[in-house]
């Protein structure tokens, strides 16, 4: 294969745009990018970068040619550039990952332990699992996909359980909001429980089983409602992760609004709060502090009174504004939005599907909001039959609160 034929060569042509900051997108810029590269004394015609990047037809690209290009890069030669390529392109096989600490583990041989149930391997590559990777979510999303579908479920969670790193991987990073029979939440409670030490833990804990029970229809336990409210009175916000925050709001609601005749004067101090302690956060925190917070209102059927309150309004706005669709909230956050802002619904603005892969552990939440929210867009046609088996489909999952948002 020649170099032209292989993805060297359009790596070659992102790394000189990166390079030199010239974007390349006319004939106009080879004449300054040969400029600057003669600047550092790498020499190459302006005629053979455009044949290059395609604005003139092309031809074979000489090895001397490859040799500047690569020695402007900073490389000695080409054969160090392709090394170079194959331990960093995203896609390759050859890539250090960098997700564990040892060289001689990665993702497929991590697999693969879970795959065979070989405990000592597994317990190994756990052990040195960098959570500081950009690319943790995506061994904790695979985690959860060898949890829900291995036929050694409780061994399995068995030892993730017992070393911190893999409570941190499975219980509370995928954590399966779906909860197919009930293993999450019995799961939490046989095993997780026992080793929840700090007022974080246990929060996440009573927080996630009473959200739940809750969406599920199925009868709350009083003590986790007790627990949970001896949690909040330690709570320091600033020392809790965005997810624990959303999820504690998330509670307050459903447990302030399960009988009816509930003043709404709790519902404002809380949105009050939410919108205080949203302020130091980016936006992706954002839309997952206020996704849920929706969630719940919706569930409890306190969304149309919420939206009254114009702070809480122009904050969903604004975060759906910013938002390119990336998380289950900012899909949620989306849902809402295309529900109630119906002025700023008709700019040029068109609701997106989920951006990220990452959404396996809530399956069932993305199906439904962007059901939803096409029923919300859909011709009279289609929403009559989205209606039918979007109502049977969330009332299964779990997930009947967005029906209260599209029928509100």
């Amino acid at each position: 294969m020649e170099i032209f034929d292989s993805i060297y060569y359009d790596q070659l042509k992102i790394d000189l745009v990166r390079k030199s900051g010239v974007s390349m997108t006319s004939f106009s810029d080879t004449v300054l990018l040969a400029a600057l590269m003669e600047a550092a004394k790498y020499s190459i015609s302006a005629h053979t970068l455009a044949r290059f990047f395609g604005f003139l037809p092309s031809r074979k690209l000489y090895p001397s040619t490859l040799q500047i290009i690569c020695n402007y890069l900073g490389f000695e030669h080409f054969e160090a550039y392709r090394n170079f390529v194959q331990q960093t392109h995203s896609r390759s096989l050859f890539a250090s990952n960098g997700l564990f600490e040892n060289e001689s583990y990665s993702s497929q041989s991590f697999e693969m332990a879970i795959q065979l149930m070989d405990l000592n391997e597994i317990q190994e590559h756990l052990d040195c699992i960098d959570f500081a990777h950009e690319k943790i979510e995506e061994i904790a999303h695979l985690t959860g996909f060898l949890v829900r579908n291995s036929a050694q479920q409780n061994r399995l969670l068995d030892l993730l359980i017992q070393t911190p790193k893999g409570r941190r991987l499975f219980f509370e990073r995928f954590v399966d909001e779906d909860d197919s029979n009930d293993y999450f939440s019995l799961a939490l409670q046989k095993y997780y429980f026992k080793k929840a030490k700090s007022s974080n833990s246990k929060l996440f804990y009573y927080c996630y089983l009473i959200a739940n029970a809750s969406y599920h229809h199925k009868k709350i336990n009083e003590d986790w409602v007790s627990a949970v409210k001896k949690e909040m009175h330690k709570i320091d916000y600033a020392q809790l992760h965005f997810h624990e925050v959303s999820r504690l709001f998330e509670t307050q609601i459903l447990i302030n609004f399960q009988s009816v005749g509930v003043s709404r004067n709790a519902l404002t101090t809380i949105q009050d709060e939410v919108l205080i302690v949203m302020r130091s956060m980016d936006n992706h925190a954002q839309a997952w502090v206020l996704a849920r917070l929706l969630k719940a209102l919706a569930f409890s059927k306190q969304l149309s009174y919420a939206m009254q309150n114009n702070d809480f309004y122009k904050t969903l706005v604004d975060v759906h504004k910013k938002s390119d669709v990336s998380s289950i909230g900012e899909l949620i956050v989306q849902l809402v939005f295309s529900r109630y802002a119906e002025k700023e619904s008709n700019e040029l603005t068109v609701p997106m599907t989920l951006k990220s892969h990452y959404f396996q552990n809530e399956y069932n939440t993305r199906l439904s909001t962007e059901a939803a929210t096409k029923y919300l867009f859909g011709l009279p046609e289609e929403q009559q039959k989205l209606a039918s088996s979007l109502h049977s489909f969330s009332m299964k999952t779990g997930t009947a609160w967005v029906m209260n948002v599209i029928k509100n």
